[in-house]
């Protein structure tokens, strides 16, 4: 957040706060100073199940797949999702990566998807990042993963 600057934070603070989304839901917002750094145009936000729900795997399908579709129906050809869940909502890292990995996994299979072709997996937090390629390599194989590129976002990732 902050790299997209404090300007975006309060406008996704008031858009967040005026729609209300429910645990399991996405809204799209802008990306603030995002956009002048690449190819960031939309911030999807995900209202992740705290890990104490006790449907908590059902909610976190829905949030993930929640914003790869409103990702698809705006157009978006790239979608980043980094662990969701596995801050102030107290997920494992790795119960959490096995979940997004999981929720990925079953709304590729669905094969509705119009614009989104790519889904990066990541996250800055380096012990989460390999949590996230252990999860895709537990479901897809090693090959797979380390071929995709998925696991931390530094340079410095092994």
């Amino acid at each position: 957040a902050k790299a997209a600057g404090t300007a975006y934070v309060e406008a996704t603070r008031r858009t967040v706060g005026k729609k209300d989304p429910q645990l399991g839901e996405a809204i799209i917002t802008g990306s603030g100073l995002l956009s002048t750094r690449g190819t960031i145009s939309s911030v999807a936000h995900v209202l992740a199940p705290p890990y104490t729900k006790r449907d908590r795997a059902k909610l976190m399908l829905s949030a993930v797949q929640s914003a790869l579709d409103l990702a698809d129906a705006r157009g978006c050809r790239s979608v980043g999702i980094p662990v969701l869940g596995s801050g102030s909502f107290g997920w494992p890292a790795e119960e959490a990566s096995a979940a997004v990995v999981g929720a990925v996994c079953a709304w590729l299979r669905q094969g509705t998807r119009r614009s989104v072709g790519c889904v990066r997996l990541f996250d800055a937090d380096r012990g989460k990042g390999l949590a996230l390629l252990a999860a895709v390599e537990g479901r897809l194989g090693t090959e797979f993963a380390r071929g995709a590129g998925v696991g931390p976002a530094s340079q410095d990732a092994a």
